[in-house]
This record gives C-alpha cells, structure tokens and sequence, in this order.
C-alpha cells in the first residue's frame, strides 16, 4: 500500500511498487485517527467501488488519469 500526495501540475508518483495488480483512488482527504489512519482495512474497502484498476508491468510504469468524486 502506498499513498501520495498530488503536486501543483496534478501529477503524483509512487515509488517502489513491484509488477502487478493495484486499486488506485483519488480522496480529498484521508480519515482523521493520525497519519496512518488511511490504512483501516473499513476505509480502503469504501473506496474501492469508486477506485481504478491498474496493472503495473516489468517497466515498473502505470499512467492513470483519476478523478476526484465530490458529492453534491
């Protein structure tokens, strides 16, 4: 699991991941509980019905356009 926060142009990396399957979510914020409170398994599993499947193959590159669900 990685996070990552979006930089002025609306770009972000993550680091380190090796080939495979990811979720992939845009949030506008994470859960208050402290820094790791984005990891509670109840969370993660609410945001994967609104996430994007990605593969990541041996070149270690995935693009991804996300966006931000805001309720109304």
């Amino acid at each position: 699991m990685r996070a990552a926060v979006v930089g002025a142009d609306g770009g972000f990396a993550v680091e380190g991941l090796p080939p495979g399957s990811y979720y992939v979510a845009a949030v506008a914020g994470i859960p208050s509980g402290g820094a790791d409170a984005w990891r509670d398994p109840s969370f993660l599993e609410s945001l994967v019905a609104a996430s994007l499947g990605v593969s990541v193959g041996e070149s270690g590159r995935a693009d991804v356009v996300l966006t931000l669900a805001v309720p109304r």
